[in-house]
């Protein structure tokens, strides 16, 4: 069976490529070797080739998706948090270059449909859907996709309700990730110059939000954790990016520049695999994290954690790994509240973990059961869209390519003629000059 396997893969960010490595190791224990990923569109190829030794096409490259999906006897969707509209999606951009955010994967399930390619999510978090238009866009989507799979109850209630028809709660794949055997925060610690004196180790995982106001208390929270338990505290970045908005470590270095015990907190600057971040929280004896992935990495690992939620996925997962108690929403973070919590803050139960961690494994045995609707059962305009766009896309490309050739065509003869003019200009000055 050849896969076709999509998702936010190919930016640096530790939690979906964690998702990444876990979907490919089930699929392949379940002997399916042959895995091409499509990467959301501008994804680093090599990056994903290197992570889980697959094929790998661009999102942004209409005819190579194209190709994939023809060849694939399964396109798999996700998976992470894709069905959310926290960014717009413009109906105008699909099946084109510009196709992006929600649109993007209603563009390939549509594709899908129209080829006749069976498709299934994987673990798909669903919502938040804040707008008319992200709702719209949703439902499309749901209304081309054979089988759904998502992550939690809530994500499959609001699936239901966008019209997805039994869609089965199974868990995040990032539960089945293994550890590095070496702790990187010690391998590290020479090199960076990290703090290695204190009693216990506090790893913190931040990413940017638009409201900062957090910042003041949780550095506050760990200067009272470095007093009263003789902690060190390791920021350990998520993911390493050239875009500001995408980079935790500068996030990261702006929260340790609020904290007055400088010799005890350290930003770790390398960018570390999934499994080696895996590792670097389970070498912890507290976890306070923003990324939903820190929190699921601190439950399969055995580490107390604390959980500041920005997005209610990360409420979600804490409540279903049976420690509701020890999140608080971003806005109402408090120093007194984080303390508090950290005091008491217990492990996720072994026992409730390993189920989380079969239910991960579901997908793969549901691979075989999944059939292509007809192409009818898709609101028909959707599929005339669909190869309407498709159409216009490669013709647009071809008219492109041809005015770029004009361009460079034209280029060449105006350089050639200037070229010409001066030697002819320099020749009559020559001419000028002998009288």
């Amino acid at each position: 069976m050849r896969i076709a396997l999509t998702g936010y893969y190919g930016f640096g960010n530790a939690g979906d490529d964690a998702i990444l490595q876990s979907i490919v190791a089930v699929l392949r224990r379940a002997g399916v070797p042959d895995v091409t990923v499509i990467t959301y569109p501008g994804g680093d190829l090599d990056d994903v080739r290197r992570l889980a030794d697959v094929h790998a096409v661009d999102g942004a490259d209409l005819d190579e998706v194209d190709r994939a999906i023809g060849l694939a006897d399964r396109l798999v969707i996700g998976g992470g948090g894709l069905i959310q509209d926290y960014l717009p999606t413009d109906p105008d951009d699909r099946f084109s270059e510009r196709h992006s955010n929600l649109g993007f994967w209603s563009t390939l399930a549509i594709l899908a449909r129209a080829k006749g390619v069976p498709t299934m999510t994987w673990a798909l978090g669903v919502g938040p859907l804040s707008t008319d238009d992200g709702r719209a866009e949703a439902s499309l989507f749901f209304s081309a996709v054979d089988l759904v799979t998502v992550r939690d109850p809530e994500s499959a209630e609001l699936a239901r309700s966008l019209g997805a028809a039994d869609p089965k709660v199974v868990a995040d794949p990032a539960v089945l990730l293994e550890p590095a055997d070496d702790d990187p925060i010690a391998a590290e610690a020479e090199v960076e110059d990290l703090p290695t004196s204190g009693a216990k180790k506090i790893v913190v995982s931040v990413r940017h939000w638009d409201d900062d106001r957090w910042m003041d208390p949780l550095a506050e929270a760990l200067d009272r954790l470095v007093d009263e338990i003789d902690a060190d505290v390791i920021f350990v970045p998520f993911q390493h990016s050239g875009r500001g908005l995408a980079n935790d470590v500068l996030v990261s270095t702006r929260v340790a520049a609020r904290m007055r015990n400088r010799a005890k907190r350290a930003v770790l600057g390398t960018e570390l695999s999934p499994t080696e971040t895996l590792a670097a929280i389970g070498s912890a004896d507290l976890l306070i994290g923003m990324r939903l992935h820190s929190v699921i990495f601190a439950a399969t690992t055995g580490v107390p954690s604390v959980a500041m939620a920005y997005d209610p996925k990360v409420r979600v997962a804490m409540q279903r790994l049976g420690l509701g108690s020890q999140v608080v929403d971003l806005g109402g973070v408090t120093s007194d509240w984080l303390v508090g919590a950290a005091s008491s803050a217990a492990p996720a139960d072994p026992a409730l973990v390993a189920e989380l961690q079969a239910a991960a494994r579901q997908p793969a045995d549901l691979l075989g059961m999944v059939t292509a609707a007809p192409v009818g059962a898709l609101t028909p305009v959707a599929v005339d869209a669909a190869v309407r766009r498709a159409s216009e896309a490669r013709a647009l490309r071809v008219e492109r390519d041809e005015a770029q050739a004009a361009h460079n065509q034209a280029a060449m003869e105006r350089d050639n003629l200037t070229e010409a003019y001066d030697k002819l200009a320099a020749e009559y000055q020559t001419f000028l000059d002998s009288r």
